[in-house]
């Protein structure tokens, strides 16, 4: 885990070492607080950081989307650069919903409770509320591992056929290198 002025980061992709905690402090703005995940592509010993939504966030556009990584660094980043990706890991600050259902962990008294519990809807449904809220956070972190996972797949065939092909040019290369020998 990654903490800078009061956001965390996991490191969820690192391409050839691109990883540098000094850089990324050095170059971290307030204004990319907003995004999901930040890309640190490396070109002429500078660190560029680069803003991502997760797919689906309403703020994001096909350019702004993670999905779109691998455009993004076959388009504007040097061939064969080092770069990172992190992804922001939400704060867990307590709604007013989860503070009240906190109160829930402490014993009481079996009679106050059954009496509270009958007595009181909206303790219910606040408790109801809390259960979904949970499941809806277990469910958009699922999301994001499986978005994670398939952004770091996606590099991972981006960079092979980016191997490849740097290897396909040095054998035509030398090729034309025999032939005019």
């Amino acid at each position: 885990m990654i903490q800078l002025g009061g956001r965390t980061f996991q490191l969820a992709y690192e391409n050839k070492n691109g990883w540098n905690y000094e850089a990324f402090r050095e170059r971290y703005s307030d204004i990319l607080d907003r995004y999901d995940y930040i890309v640190g592509d490396w070109g002429y010993n500078q660190l560029r950081l680069k803003g991502f939504y997760r797919e689906g966030n309403p703020k994001g556009t096909k350019d702004t989307c993670i999905t779109s990584l691998q455009e993004y660094i076959q388009e504007y980043c040097n061939f064969g650069c080092a770069y990172f990706v992190l992804e922001r890991i939400p704060n867990k600050s307590k709604s007013i919903d989860q503070a009240l259902d906190h109160q829930d962990h402490y014993p009481q008294h079996k009679e106050s409770q059954h009496k509270h519990k009958e007595s009181s809807p909206a303790h219910t449904n606040r408790q109801s509320e809390s259960k979904e809220t949970r499941s809806h956070h277990r469910e958009h972190a699922k999301h994001s591992r499986r978005e994670a996972k398939e952004a770091h797949e996606s590099m991972r065939r981006h960079h092979h056929q980016q191997h490849r092909a740097e290897h396909a040019r040095k054998d035509r290369k030398a090729g034309r290198d025999s032939r005019n020998a």
